[in-house]
């Protein structure tokens, strides 16, 4: 039903459209979606419904007269030999590999529910699309399940031009720039990492892959590295990496973690490798909470878990810490405080009330009012030149990752960080080298032996660990 709807729709704007740019804006809603998601099933869409979205260009160029009828039937001849060729080539090629056909058979007994077949299909690399789902055990798939990325966001969009409009831009642009790494074509460029670094963590750290359902019936692509066993202390903590928005868990966070002999459990947003759906906050807000219920349901308690977040992995890892304030601690680097400001920072002024409209109905990343919910241990890492979290270049005052660092800190230490005591914190953050740190020191009149005792001495009457609120 879908399929045929679709082509109804491609086929009516085809003939009856007076314009040229809705069947473009139309195509192009339709084609991100559908390679971004990976759905098979948009996909056959996007295919047989471009000849019918075709049609209405070329009927003006009278390519669709009779006269050319016999020579568009011999192109289409010949293609139709080309293709099928290559698909009779590579059926037979895969029927003749014996390796091939075991994965077959292999990845059919897994479908079926066999534990021995779903840990040996752990040894091949094939489409993900394909692979059985792990958590929640017996999950059924909608019988819709292709669609339901396209309309999460129409569900809540009033239908007003301007939130059609603010929809599409969304759909077709602001979500690519956002977050590059759900594109096709970074998808692709990047695979031979993929299987590189996806190899690395299975072979050399003994993880295993998985794959679980989100409430929104996306599939998550899921690596965990189990530890818990080990005689080092570290493996009884699971760091649950969050990367940023164009780094996967095969090349990303899980990596630094598993090689400093931690339990780990990596992840790709919505979108990005295996994972299907689109990273709209509201998808990736499902896809933490199934990545954190899954933690639990092998066996990891929030008060083993540490969540680490890379760049824009910070909003998932802040809501996530929110959801789950007993998690043993949060860690966030070289990450911001709102999306607003560096969306604001890198668009044309005329383009910035557009700009924010986009953001706010759409793609609201807002770290701070999530993560000021967390009152445990919290680590912020910011670098002194990233110029990504700069809204103004080479000022270093202006990375947002500051901006979130006052906010918590007036949050948690509202004595400490006030209005007063603003303004140095501000000049420490602008210190590009050790003797502006020193110049600050002089001018506020720090006596770092007294500082330094005053430490000792806290740790000496009551931890060694410094207070988080």
């Amino acid at each position: 039903l879908p399929l045929s709807l679709s082509l109804a729709l491609s086929l009516f704007l085809s003939l009856f459209s007076l314009s040229l740019p809705s069947l473009s804006l139309f195509s192009l809603v339709l084609l991100s979606h559908a390679h971004a998601s990976r759905h098979r099933h948009i996909l056959v869409v996007d295919l047989l419904s471009g000849p019918f979205v075709l049609i209405h260009p070329f009927s003006f160029s009278g390519c669709l007269s009779m006269e050319c009828l016999p020579e568009g039937l011999r192109y289409f001849r010949t293609f139709s030999i080309a293709a099928g060729g290559v698909l009779l080539v590579r059926g037979t090629g895969r029927f003749l590999n014996s390796e091939y056909m075991n994965f077959a058979r292999t990845l059919r007994v897994a479908q079926q529910g066999d534990a021995s077949a779903r840990a040996e299909l752990c040894r091949y690399d094939g489409a993900y699309y394909a692979w059985p789902v792990d958590y929640p055990e017996k999950y059924q798939p909608p019988p819709l399940q292709f669609w339901s990325a396209l309309l999460d966001g129409l569900k809540s969009t009033p239908w007003t031009p301007r939130h059609l409009v603010t929809f599409a831009i969304a759909r077709t642009v602001g979500r690519p720039m956002l977050y590059p790494g759900s594109t096709a074509l970074l998808n692709s460029q990047i695979l031979p990492h993929f299987l590189t670094g996806r190899k690395q963590l299975i072979e050399e750290h003994g993880g295993q892959r998985f794959k679980i359902a989100t409430q929104d019936h996306n599939n998550i692509d899921v690596v965990l590295v189990d530890r818990w066993a080990d005689l080092d202390g570290r493996g009884k903590t699971l760091m649950v990496c969050c990367d940023g928005n164009a780094c996967y868990y095969e090349v990303g966070g899980a990596q630094i973690a598993a090689k400093a002999g931690y339990s780990v459990l990596g992840w790709n947003h919505p979108g990005f490798g295996g994972s299907s759906g689109l990273p709209f906050p509201a998808q990736e807000r499902r896809a933490i909470d199934a990545v954190m219920e899954f933690a639990v349901h092998l066996g990891f308690q929030p008060k083993h878990i540490v969540l680490y977040s890379w760049s824009i992995g910070g909003y998932t890892a802040s809501y996530a810490a929110k959801t789950w304030p007993n998690v043993k601690g949060v860690i966030m680097d070289a990450t911001f405080d709102d999306i607003i400001p560096l969306v604001l920072a890198r668009m044309p002024e005329f383009l910035a009330g557009l700009s924010c409209a986009v953001v706010n109905n759409h793609l609201k990343l807002d770290n701070f009012e999530q993560i000021r919910h967390y009152k445990g241990p919290l680590l912020l890492i910011n670098r002194m030149f990233d110029t990504m979290m700069m809204t103004q270049p080479g000022i270093m005052a202006s990375n947002r990752g500051n901006v979130l660092f006052e906010n918590i800190m007036m949050e948690r230490f509202p004595k400490l960080m006030d209005e007063d005591t603003l303004p140095i914190f501000e000049r420490l953050f602008s210190a590009r080298h050790a003797q502006m740190l020193d110049d600050l020191r002089r001018d506020v009149g720090v006596d770092n032996d007294l500082c330094e005792a005053m430490v000792r001495s806290y740790a000496q009457q009551h931890s060694a660990s410094l207070p988080s609120r």
